[in-house]
């Protein structure tokens, strides 16, 4: 290995040792260090090869903390998989893998919490702030409007 491929190497085990990174994200941090594609095409199958680089395990451990932490949705979640460099394909198999029952009591649950700071005065402005809020957590629009079925219903106002 020369010396660009062995630096390219050094730099690319110092970054995964602080955190995982999918190839497409690892690929575009030796390119902003000034990386030849040369030697970044040596490296990266180099770390794939070593286990050091593994998309689906990336993915499966983002999708598991933007839930947890975040609260994300599939489609959301999907959007973040794919800003990151994860293959569409591998997104959507991976997000396949979570059931409607699942993102429904996810949802259920960030709407209740998020509904005790609304005011309760106007049952249509905290219908469309709730729509908005589950919308940009990615949310689908069906399991929104079953959240909002649940959550507001009409006898309640």
């Amino acid at each position: 290995m020369s010396a660009e491929p062995a630096k390219a190497r050094q730099y690319a085990l110092k970054l995964l040792s602080y955190r995982s990174y999918s190839v497409e994200e690892l690929r575009q941090r030796l390119q902003r260090k000034g990386f030849s594609s040369d030697a970044i095409d040596q490296i990266i199958p180099v770390m794939v090869d070593y286990g050091y680089l593994n998309d689906e395990a990336y993915a499966r451990s983002l999708i598991e903390l933007l839930i947890e932490r975040r609260g994300y949705g599939s489609r959301r979640l999907l959007q973040e998989l794919l800003s990151r460099g994860i293959d569409r394909g591998l997104a959507v198999e991976l997000l396949g893998e979570i059931s409607d029952s699942q993102e429904m009591e996810r949802a259920l649950s960030l709407a209740r919490k998020k509904i005790r700071s609304f005011s309760r005065a106007n049952r249509s402005k905290t219908y469309r702030r709730m729509a908005s809020f589950l919308m940009r957590k990615g949310f689908p629009t069906e399991i929104s409007r079953r959240v909002l079925e649940e959550i507001l219903p009409p006898a309640e106002w």
